[in-house]
């Protein structure tokens, strides 16, 4: 049996319970945590969750605890009443921890402890932590009967970046794979529409973002989702590209081994460097080799005076400065992608040139 025995001198000192001859579990009790969401958490926002206890038999009075397990100054815990089941009484907030007394009447099982997780502004993306569920009684120690694992992402910001993705002739390209690069490093992923268009919002202001666009594809998990890196485009095939117009070599050997920072990658090919909102970002997909510099264009179907040139800088909306390495007319495009801690949520699996954007998150019981 595994067990973590935590957090038993707090418990003890609330229930002011003797801890002479007590068992190590009460036998009658499981407990299951619901998905945590989001999960990842944007570092500065909140998730919820609860964890829900069960009992098969009387086991007289209980209680129980969710506690958040983390470094110093990752976040805390906040009793969610609303979600909380009403048997479940002189519930109390603890900074890490939410406990509750329950009479521990299996007439009234399961009951529900529910929690808001409150992440700190200034952690770090990929920072990770644990909830435990947790109970005792005067005569059972604490023990840890589930746990679920968390992860943080980036901050949410205000900056958004848009674009369409077309071939030859302007024929849009529906459930493109795009990519956008971070600095600090993170992966932010969506797909195209059925117009070829995509956007994502939301993303870190202080961050600075190359795309990469990659040909449609399948992987293990669905649409562009794959455990490892994109499959490599043959001769003849449509090829991927960085805005900006510059290959990925996807055959890279750093590339496929999952060495390096890909949106250094990026930024040595030539790709294009954003530091605040873009709007129109056009992607020409083609089946040129790479070694054709320039690679050729994809005149759009329809277009408007919009414009953008490798030679100035020009200012969005808000006045931010858009750098781009292309001269083209663009399509004035929506928005139409989802919230970026959205796409950060499904992107446990989604790759770019061998990194991994997130380690899977899932939950598991510790009991064995």
């Amino acid at each position: 049996m595994a067990r973590l025995l935590i957090g038993a001198a707090l418990s003890v000192s609330l229930l002011g319970w003797n801890t002479a001859a007590r068992a190590d579990y009460i036998p009658e009790v499981s407990a299951n945590f619901t998905e945590l969401a989001p999960n990842p958490i944007p570092a500065g926002s909140t998730a919820s969750t609860s964890a829900q206890f069960s009992l098969s038999g009387d086991s007289g009075q209980i209680r129980v605890q969710i506690q958040l397990q983390a470094a110093p100054g990752f976040g805390g815990l906040r009793l969610d009443a609303a979600g909380t089941s009403s048997e479940l009484d002189n519930c109390i907030e603890f900074g890490t921890s939410v406990v509750c007394d329950w009479d521990g009447d299996s007439t009234n099982s399961p009951q529900t402890l529910a929690v808001f997780v409150d992440v700190d502004s200034s952690v770090a993306p990929y920072s990770s932590a644990q909830l435990l569920a947790v109970v005792e009684s005067p005569t059972a120690t604490p023990e840890v009967y589930s746990n679920t694992y968390l992860e943080t992402a980036p901050p949410l910001g205000t900056t958004s970046l848009s674009g369409i993705v077309v071939t030859a002739g302007g024929t849009p390209v529906a459930q493109a794979c795009i990519f956008v690069l971070s600095s600090p490093s993170f992966v932010f992923p969506t797909l195209t529409d059925s117009t070829g268009a995509w956007s994502i919002d939301n993303l870190p202001d202080t961050y600075s973002f190359a795309i990469g666009v990659v040909p449609p594809f399948n992987g293990t998990f669905g649409p562009c989702a794959e455990n490892g890196p994109p499959p490599i485009s043959a001769p003849g095939e449509l090829q991927p590209v960085f805005v900006g117009d510059v290959w990925i070599d996807l055959s890279d050997p750093l590339l496929a081994a999952g060495l390096g920072d890909p949106y250094d990658f990026a930024v040595a090919a030539g790709a294009t460097v954003f530091t605040s909102s873009a709007a129109s970002l056009e992607a020409c997909l083609t089946s040129a080799p790479g070694s054709q510099v320039p690679r050729p264009g994809c005149a759009a179907q329809v277009r408007d005076t919009t414009q953008q040139s490798t030679t100035s800088s020009t200012s969005d909306v808000s006045g931010r400065d858009v750098t781009s390495t292309s001269e083209i007319t663009f399509d004035t495009l929506p928005l139409t992608g989802m919230h970026a801690s959205t796409y950060v949520g499904i992107a446990a699996f989604m790759i770019l040139v061998g990194l991994a954007i997130l380690g899977a998150v899932g939950q598991r019981d510790t009991r064995e």
